[in-house]
């Protein structure tokens, strides 16, 4: 809520069916905001467009794939609130270009809403399952690493709370803030 009288537009990427970005359209404040959406699975683009379709809800949709860092069919206008919420996850290892890949778009914010085995505790019981849960399933091992690599090379600057919710007890997730230093 603090960027929405900055923001240009609402935008999920990896958005699966659109759940989460249909859902905050309808929040007081996101109902002005154009929505953006831009999913991996054609299947998943398909949703989203019957989903806003019944909705009566305008939603721009293209495809996203986090391992080849593209997006095609999308043009996300600057200065938008990017969201990322347990899709980034898929992704077992990423690299700095990543960062530069989400930069490109010239976001007012991106936050992300994910699992961060970073984040897990080796030295408790349950930080250690979250932990092997992610090494079982080929999760992501460093996205903190990458966005902390990125703001101590004054690209961006980050704030996260660790491990703040989620539905799986072995996959909770950890919201990460960041923005372009000159932002």
């Amino acid at each position: 809520r603090p960027y929405l009288n900055e923001a240009s537009a609402l935008v999920e990427l990896g958005a699966g069916y659109g759940s989460k970005l249909l859902n905050l359209s309808s929040s007081e404040g996101f109902s002005n905001l154009p929505l953006y959406a831009a999913e991996y699975t054609k299947n998943g683009c398909e949703i989203i467009s019957l989903l806003a379709s019944s909705l009566n809800k305008e939603v721009k949709v293209g495809r996203c794939d986090f391992r080849e860092l593209k997006i095609d069919d999308l043009d996300i206008p600057d200065n938008a609130i990017i969201f990322t919420s347990y899709s980034v996850h898929y992704v077992p290892q990423l690299s700095l270009k990543f960062i530069d890949f989400i930069s490109n778009l010239n976001p007012l914010v991106v936050i992300h809403f994910e699992p961060c085995y970073e984040n897990y505790l080796s030295n408790s019981i349950h930080g250690m399952l979250c932990k092997k849960y992610i090494e079982i399933n080929d999760y992501n091992r460093n996205l903190i690493s990458v966005i902390r690599k990125s703001a101590s090379i004054d690209n961006i600057s980050m704030k996260m709370i660790p491990n703040k919710l989620g539905s799986n007890p072995f996959l909770p997730i950890s919201i990460i803030e960041w923005s372009l230093i000159n932002n």
